[in-house]
């Protein structure tokens, strides 16, 4: 069962999810139960509720013994809450009541009897007195006319809508005397199916203002109630569930939810956040920093002058995200438009099972959380480290291709001296030989040929490795829109989600 602070609870989630209209009822009556806790909590109020000509202000006198209310044998007389005190006092309790016909009676302090004007009344501020004292007393007995025990007014109106208070209600067969015993036990069998059809305990007591019948029961049920000093409590607790069934049955579930997949919505970001772009500068930067670092020491510094992809996005600097900007194009129109339809859907999916006007508060507040998502996409980028780290080999190649190129230099200035020789006519010296060929001409041809097929072949690794960075990179970029998402979207989402389930574990 409810209790009261998790109806608190529920209404703080509700607060922000649901129209105040809806609330204000719930809100309302906690604020009596918190008002009738410190006005007088060991006072019980007893309100006696019933139609015209129900014998409600006779029984009144029957359980007082004394005339205290007024009585007409042709027409309704009760037309404003008189309020009996036993033992004195109450006057701050009755003051909130709002009742200012008041009369004491001697007996054990504590218990008040209220007869409230007749609930069929022709005026309608009479009726509006009657259910305003039965939202806030503390124990209601229900005055049953034995003729008219199933009166529209009094069941629909006032003993239904106390379904949960079964505990602090009492219903009254009154003028049993007018019926045989037969009819009498018919009547009551009636009024007890009726009760229990709307979860009151079905025990109905008989009574008669003009005999004395079942005034000394009723009167020691209500004793035994104002001596307990529980009956507060019990209202409390009742008014606490059918506020929590009122909340519940306005909310109530409309179809299954989804369990939220953000999996489109990550692909979707991912085309809007251009990580296939970064994808590809990472591989173009990748290649280039690998002809730089092994192509031929005299070409290599050609490709220098081809712009560095990743630079030209600004991802090649090792600074925070939050201080620096890419240079990626904006998501186009419909790149943008696709996110956010395919945020939505997720929203949609995940809410379907919430009433309309719950659902409709929760798509209102993730558009702010889809607008700092899309919002959010650079940054995410940015914050991916996608900078090109030379592998250690690459240095290793970049002197042999510098071991190379000297070795033809080295056979090119030996050649040339041998020319010198040869033009100044002066003794040539003996060539050592590498087999067939001079070591002046094999040093020239193997250090270039060499050195170009070193190159091409480790330009071959290069576009494989390319290929392995670019996929981490891919990654590691995924990984950060998923990130992103997460933080800025499906986080804010779930906790809409989990208010709606905590609230629907409380009022459901």
């Amino acid at each position: 069962m409810v209790n009261e602070q998790q109806l608190r609870r529920a209404i703080a989630i509700a607060e922000e999810r649901l129209p105040e209209e809806l609330i204000r009822p719930t809100k309302a009556a906690l604020e009596r139960l918190d008002e009738r806790a410190r006005i007088e909590p060991d006072r019980t109020v007893v309100a006696m509720v019933g139609a015209t000509g129900s014998g409600k202000s006779s029984l009144v006198n029957a359980l007082v013994g004394a005339d205290v209310a007024r009585v007409a044998a042709t027409r309704p007389t009760t037309s404003r809450a008189k309020a009996i005190v036993f033992g004195g006092g109450g006057e701050a309790l009755l003051d909130w009541l709002e009742i200012g016909e008041r009369v004491e009676m001697p007996g054990e302090q504590g218990l008040i009897l209220l007869d409230l004007p007749d609930v069929d009344s022709v005026v309608t501020a009479h009726k509006a007195v009657t259910r305003r004292l039965a939202e806030a007393v503390d124990v209601l007995v229900w005055v049953l006319d034995p003729e008219k025990y199933a009166d529209a007014v009094i069941h629909q109106e006032f003993i239904a809508p106390f379904a949960t208070h079964g505990e602090v209600a009492v219903a009254v067969v009154n003028k049993a005397d007018r019926l045989a015993e037969d009819d009498l036990a018919h009547v009551l069998s009636d009024v007890s199916a009726l009760c229990a059809s709307y979860g009151l305990p079905g025990e109905v007591l008989p009574t008669s203002a003009r005999t004395g019948d079942g005034i000394a029961e009723l009167r020691a049920r209500l004793d035994g109630i104002a001596s307990q000093r529980s009956a507060r409590a019990a209202r409390a607790a009742a008014d606490v569930a059918r506020a929590a069934r009122a909340l519940g049955e306005l909310t109530e579930v409309v179809g299954h939810e989804t369990p939220v997949d953000t999996g489109a919505l990550v692909a979707s970001a991912s085309r809007a956040a251009g990580v296939d772009l970064v994808t590809r500068a990472v591989s173009g930067s990748t290649v280039r920093a690998g002809r730089a670092a092994m192509g031929w020491p005299v070409t290599r510094w050609l490709a220098r002058f081809r712009p560095d992809p990743l630079k030209r996005l600004h991802l090649d600097r090792d600074v925070s995200p939050e201080l620096v900007r890419t240079s990626l194009p904006a998501p186009t129109p419909i790149q943008e438009s696709a996110m956010r339809s395919e945020a939505f859907r997720v929203v949609d999916s995940a809410t379907s099972g919430m009433p309309q006007v719950w659902r409709s508060s929760v798509v209102n507040a993730m558009d702010t959380h889809i607008e700092e998502t899309v919002a959010g996409l650079d940054r995410a980028i940015a914050s991916v480290d996608v900078r090109i780290r030379k592998p250690k080999w690459w240095t290793l190649i970049s002197w042999l291709q510098w071991l190379l190129l000297a070795a033809a230099i080295v056979g090119a200035g030996w050649l040339g001296l041998v020319w010198l020789l040869d033009y100044l006519k002066m003794p040539e010296p003996d060539l050592p030989m590498a087999g067939p060929i001079p070591w002046p001409t094999a040093l020239v041809l193997g250090g270039l040929l060499l050195g170009l097929l070193l190159g091409i072949v480790c330009m071959v690794f290069v576009r494989v490795r390319a290929k392995r960075v670019a996929k981490r990179a891919t990654r590691k970029l995924t990984d950060s829109v998923t990130a992103a998402i997460r933080e800025r979207f499906e986080t804010p989402l779930n906790a809409e989600l989990a208010d709606w389930h905590e609230f629907r574990a409380i009022v459901g």
